[in-house]
């Protein structure tokens, strides 16, 4: 009989406590998370200055030096974003006028079996764009506000920085000896899986957000920061996200002109295949190792479980599964092997 071993265990006890976690306590289950994304983001600015600083002045260093970048980008979205954000959200139903996209349709003077269909299509595109942005748009904005909710992200985050080697080795104090070793290495990998992820996903984020501004503000579109932040937020879901966005910007440029729809759907087409091509999988394919037919079965699964978090976190999840999956099949092989030595 094949024992359960001591690796294999802990592995599959930390994904249970970690789905308890999120299911009992979803707040500090994301708390916790963050915290953790950040110090892998931040672990790299910390590394060098420890060079010159000790360990604990390093870590607060680096973490300042967040809290500054993030302070000067969270004014600038209370300057130049949410005023008009809410506003914008509101009236998505009047800046989407069905009115002027039928018209529009029909102005590509399209057979009349393509005209109906395309008109069905538009309606459902609309409608699903706009319940998605309303859902999730106003949660986020919300979000925001829960600040007493967020304020120990900075101090667990710093923690994590300092003391991120020591922390392992309390997790790991408990455990037979000869399996310390295999333990740490799997730690090693998750981190480097959701450092390699953090920093990708937000190259992506960055990329697509100025470029959609640099679009939008070259071709005099309306606007801009606002689809420049949807295109960033939108980068957190793979596929799912930038495709939304992207047909939410198609229809409200049709309501402008045929041609600023063209050039908009044009835009969007070839920044989402250059995204596909070149940016994602070198920015976060390299780190996650997953087929993309897993990600979007795992991004429907989580969706349908989860909701718009789910999305959002389907992606590292399957990550950290596929590191773990790794070291827990490889020791059934070879248990298999010495049990059907044994019984020879």
């Amino acid at each position: 009989m094949i024992k359960l071993q001591w690796r294999t265990g802990y592995i599959l006890g930390l994904a249970g406590l970690a789905i308890l976690l999120f299911r009992a306590a979803k707040d500090i289950g994301l708390i916790l998370f963050i915290s953790l994304l950040l110090a892998l983001l931040l672990r790299p600015v910390k590394l060098r200055l420890a060079r010159r600083f000790s360990a604990g002045l390093a870590s607060f260093l680096a973490l300042l030096l967040f809290v500054g970048v993030a302070s000067l980008f969270i004014a600038w979205i209370l300057d130049k974003l949410l005023p008009g954000l809410r506003q914008f959200a509101a009236n998505v139903p009047d800046l989407v006028n069905p009115e002027k996209i039928s018209l529009w349709i029909i102005s590509l003077d399209l057979p009349p079996e393509l005209l109906d269909y395309a008109n069905r299509l538009m309606d459902n595109a609309r409608d699903f764009v706009i319940n998605a942005l309303q859902s999730s748009l106003m949660p986020a904005i919300q979000a925001l506000s829960s600040i007493v909710e967020l304020i120990g992200i900075p101090f667990i985050t710093f923690y994590l920085l300092r003391d991120g080697h020591p922390l392992k080795e309390l997790a790991v104090a408990f455990v037979p000896p000869v399996e310390r070793a295999g333990l740490l290495e799997f730690f090693d990998a998750v981190a480097e899986v959701l450092g390699g992820y953090i920093k990708g996903q937000v190259a992506v984020c960055l990329v697509s957000g100025v470029s959609v501004f640099l679009f939008f503000f070259v071709t005099g579109l309306p606007f801009a920061p606002i689809f420049a932040a949807l295109s960033a937020v939108g980068e957190l879901i793979p596929v799912i996200g930038p495709l939304s966005v992207s047909v939410f910007a198609v229809l409200f440029a049709a309501t402008i002109s045929t041609q600023a729809a063209i050039q908009v759907a044009v835009f969007y087409f070839i920044m989402f295949k250059l995204s596909n091509a070149i940016v994602y999988p070198n920015l976060i394919g390299k780190a996650i190792r997953i087929h993309p037919a897993i990600i979007m079965v795992g991004l429907l699964l989580f969706g349908s479980l989860f909701g718009a978090l789910g999305m959002i976190l389907a992606v590292p999840v399957l990550g950290v599964g596929r590191v773990a999956l790794e070291r827990i099949l490889p020791r059934y092989e070879i248990l298999c092997k010495e049990e059907a030595g044994k019984q020879r």
